[in-house]
């Protein structure tokens, strides 16, 4: 077995003790170095449906660190099991663009867990920070928003299914329609991306590994789905000062199809992927999108 796959599958099994309060969480921090070279940058970008250049693409200072948030989640102290914990918000702030090649100075760390809902029984919220910088100077902080499940709660009812109980933002509504695509999710993009980032969590990669853990098939990378996305609107977005809210409302289920819509409101990028047809909705009617995200940034 691969070794990384088998990381990520100890990881699913492991036993945790689990939280009782927000104040036991423990502070945890990890730091490295990573670099991709021009063959793996490209071959991001392409799988991305984003242009090669001579700067990072947005997301893989993130990506970059995936082996430091490993050791955060493989340490003793952290409290959950990797089985149950779903991603469910993504927040990037970049200061300045990194050249493609850069040696990313890398630290992440843990912290902010509150409770899921007011009861939290339920499951809690922890943030996954990464802080950037290349050659000492502060390049961006990239976020992702986790939910643990508690046992307790209904799998029905969780933040990966998007239901209306799901703790992620309203959705991205009101702009002016700038573009609109439908894009194809492959039933081996999570394999091929996986290899490319890293990441062979087995939900991803097939659909006999992804049904043990609750899914009828393999489901698409949320950060693949949040950068395919971003491919549709590459040219409208910032390059510096740029701040991103990405809410990850339901998965792709693999193979697939989304329909990207690119917005505009104000100073305000807006893009909404939804499904292929739209097959599940919310009490009021509307459909339930994959993925919600704003753009937004600093120099107006």
């Amino acid at each position: 077995m691969n070794p990384a796959m088998k990381k990520h599958l100890d990881l699913f099994f492991a036993t945790r003790p689990g939280l009782r309060a927000a104040a036991e969480f423990p502070s945890m921090e990890a730091t490295g170095e990573a670099r991709w070279d021009a063959e793996r940058v490209a071959a991001y970008a392409a799988i991305c449906g984003l242009p090669a250049g001579s700067t990072l693409p947005l997301l893989v200072p993130q990506i970059a660190a995936a082996k430091l948030h490993l050791d955060l989640f493989a340490d003793r102290r952290f409290p959950f099991g990797a089985l149950g914990i779903v991603h469910v918000e993504n927040r990037v702030e970049l200061l300045a663009p990194i050249p493609a090649t850069a040696v990313l100075e890398l630290t992440a760390s843990v912290g902010n867990c509150r409770p899921w809902r007011p009861d939290s029984s339920a499951g809690w919220l922890f943030d996954l920070r990464t802080d950037v910088s290349v050659a000492g100077v502060p390049k961006g902080t990239w976020t992702a928003t986790i939910l643990a499940r508690s046992g307790r709660d209904d799998p029905k009812s969780s933040g990966r299914e998007g239901s209306k109980e799901s703790p992620v933002a309203g959705d991205v509504v009101g702009g002016l329609l700038l573009r609109s695509a439908v894009v194809t999710a492959p039933e081996n993009i999570g394999r091929r991306y996986g290899a490319i980032a890293s990441d062979r969590n087995p939900i991803h990669q097939h659909a006999l590994l992804a049904k043990p853990f609750g899914f009828k098939r393999a489901i698409a990378h949320g950060l693949w789905t949040l950068a395919r996305t971003l491919g549709e609107a590459v040219d409208d977005l910032p390059t510096s000062d740029l701040s991103l809210h990405a809410r990850f409302k339901k998965p792709i289920f693999l193979p697939g199809r989304f329909l990207v819509e690119v917005r505009k409101k104000e100073k305000e990028l807006q893009l909404l992927a939804q499904g292929v047809p739209f097959e599940k909705t919310s009490e009021r009617g509307r459909a339930i999108p994959h993925l919600a995200v704003t753009v937004t940034s600093g120099r107006g």
